[in-house]
């Protein structure tokens, strides 16, 4: 069995009275335990946040063919800011880009979601990234227009289950 959660939203992982405290706000254990008489693998975190991450590490670990069976990790990120730069302008070019055009369609936002942003959002947080720069640092000031800020908005509300914040540069 596989059990996942906080202590505040789950009252069997609070029940497991797990050191959490060491993990920190985007930390997570990965315990091998005997749950009501049953082996269990264990996933938890302070916050969803550190949930999510420590979900990500274990099937890392399953899709490495690692060991899964006696499992003890404690993980905290030693650095807050984990952030990803893009160098995208709103034309959709990127500055110093050598493999196509930005993934960001201003033009579509903020009808349009493409499901390419909930793809990054995954693979972000996968390898523990809480943020991305959207813009280009040779900045438009267009960025900052009520228009291009709904659609940043619109960006921010994919990102952020993934626990990425989303920055501009300007």
């Amino acid at each position: 069995a596989i059990l996942f959660g906080t202590p505040k939203g789950s009252a069997r992982i609070r029940s497991l009275r797990l050191d959490l405290a060491r993990v920190g706000s985007q930390g997570y254990l990965i315990r091998t335990l005997t749950v009501d008489g049953h082996r269990a693998t264990v996933i938890a975190g302070n916050t969803d946040i550190g949930v999510l991450y420590g979900a990500f590490r274990f099937l890392r670990l399953m899709q490495t063919r690692r060991p899964i069976s006696r499992l003890d990790i404690a993980s905290r990120p030693k650095i807050r800011f984990r952030v990803l730069d893009f160098w995208d302008n709103l034309d959709g070019t990127v500055e110093r880009g050598y493999a196509g055009s930005s993934i960001w369609k201003w033009g579509e936002l903020p009808q349009y979601l493409s499901p390419r942003y909930t793809e990054l959002a995954r693979a972000c947080a996968s390898i523990g990234i809480n943020g991305v720069v959207l813009n280009n640092v040779n900045a438009s000031p267009y960025i900052l227009t009520p228009l291009y800020l709904e659609k940043v908005a619109a960006l921010a509300g994919v990102l952020r289950p993934y626990g990425i914040r989303v920055y501009l540069s300007v």
